[in-house]
C-alpha cells in the first residue's frame, strides 16, 4: 500500500514541477493557479496517507488491548488473584468493556480473599459495582458485562439490606438471563440464576413479608427449579465451580433425596482447591455428610 501512495505522490510532484517550469515570468493569475493546484494536490493525496496512519494507529491500539486481555487471562488462569487485581487496576479509566469487566472480576475476587478486612472489602465491592455500570454502558451486547453487573448488584445488596436486595432481584435476574441469551455456554450465568431461584425458594418468613410489601405478589421459585439451573451449569462446564457442586448437593438435600445429596457432597470432597471459597464449600459439605 505504501508503494502505491509513493508512486502517486511522485507522479503528482512531477506534474507540479512541469507546471512550474513552464512559467518563466509568472503573472498574478498564473501564481494563483499554481498555488491552487499545489494545495488541491496536497489535499487529495495527503488524505489517504492520513487515513492509512489513522488505521495503523487503530490496529496498534487493538493489538495492545488484545495483549492486555491475554495477560489478564493468563494471570487469572494462574489463580494469583492479587496479581490479577494489581494488573487490572490500570484499566479503571478504560473505555473498553472487555477490559472493564475483567477489572470488576479481579476486584471482586481480591475483595473476597481472607487478608482483606471487612471495611476494605465493602469499599472494593462498591468500587467494582461502579465499574460494572460503565462496562455495561460500553458493552450492552457483551454477555460478561451483563453477568458481572448482576453479580455486583447482588454483592452490594449484601450491604444494603434485605428490602433493597428483594427490590432489585427482578433486574438482577434479567441481566443473568440476558447473559445466557448472549452466551448459552456460560456456566456461571446458569449458576447465578440457580442462586437467584434458591434465594427466593429459601426466603425466611419475615423476608416473604418484605417481598409481599415490595411486590404485592413477590417472585417465587422452588428448590427443584434451582437444581435444574445448577445441573445445567455443571453440564456446560463440569467441575468449574465448587459452589455449583455444593449447591447441587444442597438442593437434593432440600428436596429430600439424601442419596443424591450424599453423592454430590462426597464428590466435592475431592475437588481441587483453588480459592478460599472452595475450602469453605468442602467444609460445609463435610458438615452435611455427618447428618446424612
Amino acid at each position: 500500500m505504501r508503494s502505491v501512495f509513493s508512486r502517486i505522490i511522485r507522479f503528482s510532484q512531477r506534474l507540479n514541477l512541469q507546471h512550474i517550469h513552464k512559467i518563466t515570468t509568472p503573472s498574478l493569475k498564473q501564481i494563483a493557479f499554481a498555488s491552487t493546484t499545489v494545495t488541491a494536490t496536497t489535499l487529495v493525496f495527503s488524505t489517504p496517507v492520513l487515513l492509512y496512519a489513522s488505521s495503523s494507529q487503530q490496529q496498534q491500539q487493538q493489538n495492545k488491548m488484545a495483549d492486555e486481555i491475554k495477560k489478564a487471562e493468563e494471570l487469572y488462569e494462574g489463580h494469583d488473584w492479587k496479581a490479577v487485581y494489581e494488573y487490572c487496576l490500570q484499566f479503571k479509566d478504560s473505555d473498553n468493556a472487555d477490559l472493564l469487566w475483567r477489572l470488576v472480576r479481579a476486584t471482586r475476587d481480591r475483595a473476597c480473599m481472607k487478608d482483606i478486612i471487612p471495611d476494605e472489602k465493602k469499599k472494593m465491592i462498591f468500587e467494582a459495582f461502579e465499574v460494572s455500570k460503565r462496562a455495561l454502558e460500553l458493552g450492552p451486547e457483551n454477555f460478561a458485562c451483563h453477568k458481572w453487573y448482576g453479580i455486583m448488584m447482588s454483592q452490594t445488596g449484601d450491604y444494603l439490606g434485605t428490602k433493597h436486595k428483594i427490590e432489585t432481584s427482578p433486574e438482577m435476574r434479567k441481566h443473568f438471563e440476558k447473559a445466557i441469551e448472549l452466551n448459552p455456554q456460560d456456566a456461571t450465568s446458569h449458576h447465578l440464576i440457580g442462586m437467584w431461584c434458591y434465594s427466593f425458594a429459601n426466603l425466611a418468613w419475615y423476608e416473604r413479608k418484605i417481598a409481599a410489601v415490595v411486590f404485592g405478589s413477590p417472585p417465587e421459585s422452588t428448590y427443584a427449579e434451582a437444581l435444574g439451573h445448577f445441573a445445567k451449569a455443571e453440564e456446560v462446564s463440569p467441575s468449574a465451580y465448587s459452589t455449583t457442586q455444593y449447591m447441587i448437593g444442597l438442593m437434593y438435600m432440600k428436596t429430600g433425596d439424601k442419596v443424591k445429596a450424599k453423592e454430590w457432597f462426597e464428590k466435592l470432597l475431592k475437588y481441587d482447591v483453588i480459592k478460599d471459597e472452595d475450602t469453605e464449600n468442602i467444609t460445609k459439605a463435610e458438615g452435611h455428610l455427618k447428618s446424612l
